[in-house]
């Protein structure tokens, strides 16, 4: 089965939320097997965030990551939000 790749993008002026490497370590055990996350080369850039933005979207462009995902820096998304790609992925394409 292919993985699904998804780039995982994360704005930010320096700072990120202290639960936020937590709960990819989780993300990772729990979907480890069916999506294949792909983390920019430096997770926290001191830059304004629409230069940061726009220069996550160029490094996703370069890449043969399926999904751009988004997150704000202050941000945990809830423990199943991969659901969606893993149960209903097919939907999108």
């Amino acid at each position: 089965m292919k993985k699904t790749k998804v780039y995982v993008a994360i704005p930010s002026v320096g700072t990120v939320s202290d639960l936020m490497p937590y709960a990819f370590r989780q993300y990772e055990r729990e979907y480890g097997d069916r999506i294949e996350f792909v983390y920019p080369k430096h997770c926290v850039q001191r830059k304004f965030h629409d230069f940061a933005r726009n220069a996550m979207v160029d490094d996703f462009l370069e890449t043969d990551c399926d999904i751009l995902w988004f997150l704000d820096s202050d941000v945990v998304p809830p423990p199943h939000v991969l659901d969606l790609i893993t149960k209903y992925g097919e939907h999108w394409e």
